[in-house]
């Protein structure tokens, strides 16, 4: 099995976040952060990884060679990311984290417009 020297730094994880998360929420996020890590260890060579969550986001940046934009955006794995995230109501967005190198993955939660929130919450209380 192949090593990899990498330092994952997970200090920007808020842990209250994740426990109000829904199962659905975590088991999608939690893979999409498994192929982003590995795809910034395979592909982009990365040594140190970022993971952040808080704020309804998620953010995975990586300090590897980066990817080629039209190559890797129509890749399956990206299409499975960006499948995972709008299954859960979430958005999905990969980048270039400089000029020349990095990555950034990074998915938000939809903020659901007052108007439906209240529709939402008095068909809830119907019996």
């Amino acid at each position: 099995m192949e090593q990899f020297p990498v330092k994952i730094d997970l200090s920007g994880v808020d842990h209250q976040l994740i426990k109000k998360l829904t199962p659905k929420e975590s088991t999608e996020l939690f893979f999409i952060c498994s192929e982003s890590i590995t795809n910034a260890l395979k592909h982009g060579k990365a040594t140190n990884i970022w993971v952040n969550i808080a704020d309804h986001s998620l953010q995975i940046y990586d300090d590897g060679v980066g990817f080629e934009e039209a190559k890797h955006l129509s890749g399956i794995g990206t299409r499975i990311m960006n499948y995972r995230a709008n299954v859960i109501g979430w958005s999905f967005g990969m980048r270039r984290y400089c000029k020349s190198h990095g990555t950034v993955v990074s998915c938000h939660r939809f903020k659901e417009p007052k108007h439906l929130r209240d529709l939402h919450k008095q068909q809830a209380d119907l019996p």
